[in-house]
């Protein structure tokens, strides 16, 4: 980035004052900042200066030119939208349909019935309605109307005849699979309708027809209309057209649109996006939606954090130097990439060493600590902006090089303060492997983590015993790439205690795959001593819509369900979850976990976790690997609304340290905030858990 750039991008601030957090800021800590390395992910460098401000209901401005950098960009990160067909477009611009759909007569008091019996089915909500026939719309090619009001049974269908065609077929099986849905478990085709109270009916009627009044502010305005209040939003990228980001009919902006009910058309001339409303606080809102969309945009596109940390050594002034073995799983890696595993070679005493390795270590532990919490928090000032499930935990394994500078290349061992300069280079690569380096025996973690009753305790007080602590088991499904795009399915399940052990499925969790920028923050602490090294990442998915699934995919989430039972849990091997295989599901891995609190932060909890991948026909068990982690409660909660947001909304949760790492005022832990009270625990627990120190 050049100095105009870097200027003008601090001048672009947020609505709290703060700047935007688009790229990595350049810091005398940050060793892998290189000027010969691109600084941002995204668009174009022209995303980080937007020198002149959003004006509100003022005349607008023509956004100034920013000149290009010379630096290499990575591709354009767009808003996941679907773009408009021709048949949907030819709705936008208010065209007459071609054709028509009359729903049954019993549709509405069906879903008012199911209503009735708080069935949490999305395909009863009314208010679900557009998004149904939109998913249906999109895989036939064409557009399909929502019912204006309980009256009007007539869906309004654009495309041509064998797009209509289609999308009649898949109303009719949509419809079929209401009711079968909503049939009661006698085998009775049809479900009793109770009598609807005028209470009920109102309610559904308003829901209906406000969900028919939002799908309008997404046509053109009709000619002529005259709106009391116009305001006006400057495109801030000026050498970007917004359909490139905003699809050709801008149909991103279509959640802004219909959440305050507003019209937002784009003038190609100004360049300006057009509000107009006959309503002020709705016009300002989506002004200030656009604002947290744009945020949005620059939190995805910004360049991941990844650092690579290493541990202080002990006090041990023979063994200076590291060297690399090849990981012990190196043979049986398929993708021919380098395996190294770093370790301390011993090399004799060093008498011309000038370092005194305690000063060392101390001095690299504040260095770590101060650059953890730096990037910890330039990663969650991002993240407020995020639309989509947000997890952020620590994981506990073996370390491996993929890719690092060797000076010189000949050399079998470098000192320790060089391996370290060497892990804060550009172009540095590694991985977890969630498996301790020593333990041959599958239940190692577990058996030692049973053993630790002074670092843990379990979570449910009733419970007394390490060893009596109960599981839990959940399951991830993989499906290939489809007219959704690549799909993962999480399903979770919750226990009863007690005599009356029972498991069911709880929840039901769709998400999209996307592999770009997934993992916003990778913070590695690599440990040489005991071999064990924890890493603290944030990741995140991009949520789907129920209503949007194919009927094949409902109809198979529908078909999951817990068979295990309570001695079989503990039991490798097995799998626990029953379905229907449908033929683009790829994958299938069950992940049992037992929970632990940990004594000294009651916060924080320590999952030992057991992942099994079965075939797709869940009859045979293809791998299995333990993993640890750790995480706070408190992460879950807080990030929980992000996976929720509308398109314009922001998180309400502070980015603050103290927030997401509390200090506990119980223990003394010699530490003047929370983020070290944690580095302290975890020092302890990597210390546990490590072989006893080889020297090679």
């Amino acid at each position: 980035m050049n100095a105009y750039e870097r200027e003008n991008a601090q001048e672009w601030q947020m609505q709290d004052g703060g700047a935007i957090p688009f790229n990595r800021d350049s810091s005398d800590d940050d060793q892998d900042d290189d000027d010969d390395e691109p600084t941002m992910q995204g668009p174009h460098p022209s995303l980080l200066a937007t020198p002149t401000p959003v004006q509100k209901f003022a005349a607008p401005k023509p956004a100034p030119q920013v000149v290009a950098s010379t630096k290499p960009c990575r591709p354009v990160i767009r808003f996941e939208v679907e773009g408009d067909s021709a048949a949907r477009a030819a709705w936008r611009s208010r065209k007459p349909h071609n054709d028509s759909y009359r729903l049954p007569k019993d549709y509405h008091h069906i879903v008012m019935d199911q209503m009735k019996s708080s069935n949490q089915n999305t395909d009863f909500n009314p208010s679900q309605l557009p998004s149904v026939l939109e998913a249906i719309g999109t895989r036939s090619g064409t557009h399909i109307g929502p019912p204006g009001s309980v009256r009007d049974r007539e869906l309004l269908i654009w495309g041509n005849n064998a797009q209509v065609k289609a999308a009649k077929g898949a109303l009719e099986e949509w419809f079929r699979r209401l009711r079968r849905v909503a049939a009661p478990q006698t085998g009775r085709a049809m479900p009793s309708v109770h009598p609807i109270t005028n209470k009920q009916r109102k309610d559904y009627e308003f829901r209906i027809s406000e969900a028919a009044q939002k799908q309008s502010f997404r046509q053109q305005p009709e000619s002529g209309t005259v709106f009391a209040v116009t305001g006006a939003y400057i495109w801030p990228l000026a050498q970007i057209r917004p359909e490139e980001m905003l699809g050709a009919n801008y149909e991103a902006l279509d959640p802004i649109r219909m959440y305050h009910n507003c019209y937002i058309v784009y003038d190609r001339k100004s360049p300006i996006f057009k509000i107009l409303s006959n309503v002020f606080l709705d016009v300002e809102g989506a002004i200030e939606s656009l604002e947290n969309a744009i945020c949005e945009l620059a939190a995805r596109s910004s360049i991941p954090f990844e650092k690579y940390l290493v541990a202080p050594p002990g006090a041990h002034v023979e063994e200076t130097n590291v060297k690399m073995l090849d990981a012990p799983w190196h043979k049986d890696n398929e993708k021919g990439t380098i395996e190294k595993r770093p370790v301390f070679v011993k090399v004799g005493l060093q008498t011309d060493i000038n370092t005194d390795p305690p000063k060392l270590g101390d001095a690299l532990a504040k260095r770590n600590q101060d650059l953890m919490q730096q990037t910890t928090l330039r990663c969650l000032s991002r993240m407020c902006y995020y639309r989509g499930r947000i997890l952020m935990r620590i994981y506990i394994g073996t370390f491996e090089l993929n890719k690092f500078r060797w000076t010189p290349k000949s050399a079998t061992s470098v000192p320790f303060e060089q391996f370290v300069e060497s892990m804060g280079q550009a172009g540095t690569k590694g991985t977890l492997k969630q498996v301790l380096p020593t333990a041959n025996d599958a239940d190692g973690l577990f058996a030692r983590t049973c053993r630790a009753s002074h670092l843990v305790e379990p979570v449910d007080a009733h419970t007394r015993e390490l060893l009596d602590v109960t599981p839990l088991s959940v399951a991830f499904f993989t499906f290939q790439k489809s007219e959704q795009g690549q799909m993962k399915l999480l399903v979770e399940t919750a226990s009863t205690l007690g005599d009356d052990y029972l498991v069911e499925v709880t929840q039901r969790k769709w998400s999209r795959i996307d592999n770009s920028n997934s993992v916003p923050l990778q913070l590695f602490m690599i440990g040489l001593e005991g071999g064990v090294t924890w890493k603290l990442q944030v990741s995140t998915e991009n949520t789907f819509e129920t209503a949007r699934l194919t009927p094949s995919m409902a109809d198979f989430a529908d078909s999951i369900y817990y068979r295990g039972k309570k001695e079989e849990i503990r039991n490798p091997g097995k799998p626990l979850f029953s379905f229907r295989p449908i033929p683009n599901l790829i994958e299938f891995t069950q992940k049992t976990t037992w929970r632990y609190r940990l004594t000294a932060h009651s916060a924080y909890v320590f999952e030992v976790a057991r992942y099994e991948t079965f075939d797709v026909s869940h009859k045979k068990l293809l791998r299995t690997h333990w993993g640890g982690s750790i995480f706070n409660e408190a992460w879950d909660q807080i990030l929980a609304g992000n996976s929720a947001l509308r398109m314009g909304a922001k998180g309400t949760w502070s980015p603050a340290l103290d927030v997401f790492f509390p200090k506990n005022d119980t223990q003394d832990l010699q530490s003047n905030n929370g983020f070290g009270e944690l580095l302290a625990i975890l020092q302890s627990i990597i210390e546990f858990l490590s072989e006893e120190r080889k020297v090679v």
